[in-house]
């Protein structure tokens, strides 16, 4: 007869063998633990007895009194009877009725807490113990493993034995092991011993030897059919399992050492067993037992590490599937994932935290991850299959099975709350790969984020997204509504579920359907969207005004909120270009309002949600509508576009500021600002330009506007700024005010000053772009300096009288030169310049230095004083090394004469009254 046969019904007899005995080893433990808390329970009994029996006693019996009274009279005294002493009827069972009644019976005390760590207290082991009863144990054991297998190896090379009784030892020296294990354990004096603080720690021997017998186990097993052939896969691949499991069983016995091992081993034995038609799905079964049989045990024994090494296993199991090249691989993947989705949720989630109470929930951080991480298994599937082409019912149940297990946990355990969110966001990514309607890739290479392909079975498509999102956010408003002990932020990861799963799944089904485009219908289930939002709101508001709760108003402001955020999607479903940004704004302020109304403090950040919102909508085409503006001033799109939102974010901050000044004022503070910014700078360039506010010229009057228009924000916003103290407002104000300086100096006086620029003066000799380009900023300059002046710092304010001053003298020097030259101001070598003209220059120098000093006198002004000075000193070196040698005639002596006569009276003028002795008092 074959020895196949002889070796199977040893492996079988070895399984029976290794089960049998720890079942009943297990089975006399259980009973010998149940037969001591009997007699515990009896004892416990017996002394409730006892005290209450003494405590009628003591009621029975008249107080006596700690010093008798010594009476001031003989008193006689009869005493009782003896038999009144001696016979006190004592009720055991029952209380008499005249007797109080017993207070209830003391809770059972807790275990003590650790002690302290303290010279009473037990000292650690040494080392020498610690090498002695610990690390020589488990080297012997690795020693005796090798050992074993080396005599195995001494046997094979000498032809001791054949095959199959090379198999049979092995099985013989794995009984033989566990076997030893299990006899030390039962004699180990440790586990006998009444549980007592000095008790010794229990030997590490059994448990060594019997790992060493599950090992050997594991060997003979993978031998008798990887190397000789005995067995086939399906019963190998069971053999080992059946190993694995009663190994882990064996731990209970053995501690957890013994768990890990078993773990191991039945987790690699699908590796070891090899196939020529390779079948997933008995391994996907086959891990579903052993997994679970883990996270049962884990349960039972509070071993987390061994649920988290289970896991961990499931998860490379995953991967292993994944990398398969059939579609049975790629199905069994996606059954794997669902699983141990199911079994992660039920463990880590519902079972550890559907006990905790509302008030006492924290987030469990495994609870999320470890069911989310299999998720992504699914998707990862559920992608494979999609693009080979595989797409059916089977595609859809294993997504909404996902999504349901997800959310089921997060519903029933508070500390798992995450988990509706990962059903939300499992349920987006699944919207994202659902299977394209052609033969396209799920995402095409060019402008992907605007051009979603379009979903294979649109109406089915429609209705798992449609129904999932619903069950979603009913669920989750459902839990909170329900929820008013909650945490925080327990209570804000199901508010946020409720509202924005809903949204993200619209926007995904609008993208992949409409493509961007303006839909009707999509706007319609967004205006239902925003009712349905409305209505839940208006559930929590009605609730709060009777109960008032925290919780409660958390779920007010985030279904207004959703509302809001809803209606803004249908008006981006339904409108385009400049009408989008209007109507956004448009529902920004009417949240602001309804903030301002009811107190709904979440309806605050949607005011700024909204703008940021526009502003990325701006940002993305800041015409408005792209090239198709015209070539009206002022009154086109931009006014439109950019004119509503800056009233409208102005107005919302000052609703908003009514309640407090937060995040969300400053945010809307800081948009108007912006938008009101964008709306001068593209009109103006718009103007300028003929209608194209993208050309890439400038000239002198839009450089003087552009200034202008600086100085005028910094000026405004400095104003405001005294009245209403923000920050926005005072940095604003700053950075307009840097922004003026630098559109001065470099735009006016460099690269647009027409002296060199080659540009032509617009206008007649009084009225030309030079009163646009110099004069007005030189006013707003000077402006901004008298307003700015004790409010901002000196640089600032001073700053600004300096630009003033500096644009007055452009601005009048230009003047001057354009009498004399006309239009055309550049200043070349090839130009002609008149000795009239260049006197005059001196003269107005002179001029200005005597208007500057006696404003400077005036106002107390020391800039102005300054400029005075600077501006002599150009006019005397001008006229010594310029004048003296480029005028003739009487014109050059005029010139030193005027110089002469004006210095003479400047030094008096600052000798009587800038400097001037002060008289003694008298």
């Amino acid at each position: 007869m074959d020895d196949s046969f002889f070796i199977l019904l040893a492996i079988l007899a070895f399984v029976a063998f290794l089960l049998g005995p720890i079942g009943f080893f297990l089975t006399l433990a259980a009973r010998s633990r149940l037969g001591l808390a009997e007699r515990r329970i009896l004892d416990l009994q017996q002394d409730l007895r006892n005290a209450r029996a003494q405590l009628a006693v003591e009621r029975a019996m008249p107080p006596m009194p700690a010093t008798p009274p010594l009476p001031s009279e003989p008193v006689a005294v009869t005493p009782a009877p003896v038999e009144a002493e001696t016979t006190v009827a004592v009720p055991i069972e029952e209380p008499t009725a005249a007797a109080e009644p017993l207070p209830p019976p003391a809770a059972p005390a807790a275990p003590p807490p650790l002690p302290p760590p303290s010279a009473a207290a037990p000292s650690q082991p040494s080392l020498e113990e610690t090498l002695g009863t610990r690390w020589a144990v488990w080297i012997g054991g690795i020693a005796l493993g090798l050992g074993a297998l080396l005599l195995v190896r001494y046997s094979i090379e000498q032809g001791w034995f054949g095959p199959a009784a090379r198999v049979l030892l092995g099985l013989a020296l794995a009984a033989a092991l566990i076997v030893a294990g299990d006899y030390l354990r039962r004699r180990d004096p440790a586990r006998n011993a009444p549980p007592a603080a000095d008790r010794p720690a229990p030997s590490q021997i059994p448990a060594v030897l019997t790992s060493a017998g599950t090992v050997a186990a594991f060997g003979a097993i993978y031998a008798a059919h990887a190397l000789y052939g005995f067995i086939g896969p399906a019963f190998a691949f069971l053999a080992l399992g059946m190993v694995g499991l009663a190994t882990m069983l064996a731990s209970a016995l053995h501690g957890p050492a013994l768990a890990g091992l078993g773990l191991l081993g039945a987790l690699a034995a699908p590796m070891l067993v090899q196939s020529n038609e390779p079948n997933p799905w008995p391994v996907v079964l086959y891990l579903t037992v052993v997994i679970g049989f883990a996270y049962a045990l884990a349960r039972l024994r509070l071993w987390l590490w061994l649920a988290l090494c289970a896991a961990a296993g499931g998860f490379i199991w995953g991967l292993i599937l994944l990398n398969g090249q059939a579609i049975n691989f790629e199905e069994a993947t996606l059954v794997h994932g669902v699983i141990e989705t199911l079994m992660a949720t039920v463990l880590f989630a519902i079972i550890n935290g559907a006990g905790v109470a509302d008030q006492d929930a924290e987030n469990d951080s495994f609870a999320l991850f470890i069911p989310s991480a299999f998720a992504l298994f699914v998707l990862m599937a559920l992608h494979a299959l999609g693009v080979s082409g595989h797409f059916g019912t089977g595609w859809m149940v294993g997504a909404g099975a996902t999504i349901a297990i997800l959310a089921i946990g997060g519903l029933l355990a508070p500390t798992a709350a995450g988990l509706l969110l990962a059903a939300g966001v499992m349920l987006a990514l699944t919207l994202l790969i659902w299977p394209v309607a052609a033969n396209l890739p799920i995402f095409p290479s060019e402008a992907w984020l605007w051009t979603w392909p379009h979903p294979k079975s649109d109406s089915t498509f429609a209705a798992f997204a449609g129904i999932a999102a619903a069950a979603l956010a009913l669920a989750s408003g459902k839990r909170l509504f329900d929820g008013l002990s909650l945490r925080a932020p327990i209570a804000t990861i199901y508010a946020g579920a409720a509202g924005l799963i809903p949204l993200a799944v619209l926007v995904i089904a609008y993208m992949r359907l409409a493509h961007s485009e303006i839909n009707l219908p999509f706007a319609a289930i967004a205006g239902g969207l925003a009712f349905a939002f409305l209505i839940a709101a208006n559930l929590f508001f009605s609730r709060d005004a009777a109960q008032t709760h925290p919780t409660l108003r958390l779920g007010l402001g985030a279904f207004a909120s959703a509302a809001l955020a809803a209606l803004a999607l249908g008006l981006v479903f339904a409108l385009d270009r400049g009408m989008l940004t209007v109507a956004l704004a448009l529902a920004a302020l009417g949240a602001a309002f309804v903030d301002r109304r009811l107190g709904i403090g979440a309806l605050r950040w949607c005011v700024a949600g909204l703008g940021l919102v526009i502003a990325a909508r701006l940002l993305y085409e800041p015409r408005i509508v792209g090239a198709d503006l015209g070539t009206t001033p002022v009154f086109n799109w931009l006014l439109w576009g950019y004119g509503v939102p800056a009233a409208a974010f102005a107005v919302a901050a000052q609703l908003l500021h009514r309640r407090g000044q937060d995040v969300p004022v400053l945010v809307a503070q800081a948009l108007a600002i912006l938008f009101s910014a964008l709306l001068f700078f593209f009109e103006i360039r718009h103007a300028i330009n003929n209608g194209d506010p993208f050309a890439d010229t400038s000239s002198l009057i839009e450089q003087g506007l552009l200034a202008t228009t600086a100085f005028g924000f910094s000026l405004v916003l400095t104003r405001l700024d005294v009245t209403q103290t923000s920050p926005v407002l005072r940095y604003a104000s700053l950075g307009f005010g840097i922004v003026s300086f630098a559109t001065s100096l470099f735009g006016l006086l460099i690269f647009e000053n027409p002296l060199w620029s080659g540009g032509r003066l617009e206008g007649g000799f009084i009225v030309n772009s030079l009163w646009l380009a110099y004069g007005v900023p030189a006013l707003m300059a000077y402006w901004l300096g008298r307003v700015a002046q004790g409010v901002r710092p000196n640089w600032y304010w001073q700053g600004a009288r300096i630009a003033a001053l500096v644009l007055i003298f452009a601005f009048l020097n230009l003047e001057l030169r354009h009498l004399f030259q006309g239009a055309d101001l550049t200043w070349t070598a090839s130009r002609h310049t008149t000795d009239t003209e260049v006197y005059c220059y001196s003269a107005l120098w002179l001029l200005l230095s005597i208007l500057f000093l006696a404003y400077g006198l005036w106002r107390a002004s020391v800039v102005a004083r300054i400029a005075s000075a600077v501006l002599m000193l150009m006019t005397i070196l001008k006229v010594f090394f310029f004048d003296l040698n480029g005028l003739t005639g009487a014109i050059r002596a005029l010139s030193f004469i005027g110089l002469g006569l004006v210095l003479i009276g400047i030094g008096l003028v600052y000798q009587k009254l800038v400097f001037a002795p002060r008289r003694p008092p008298t």
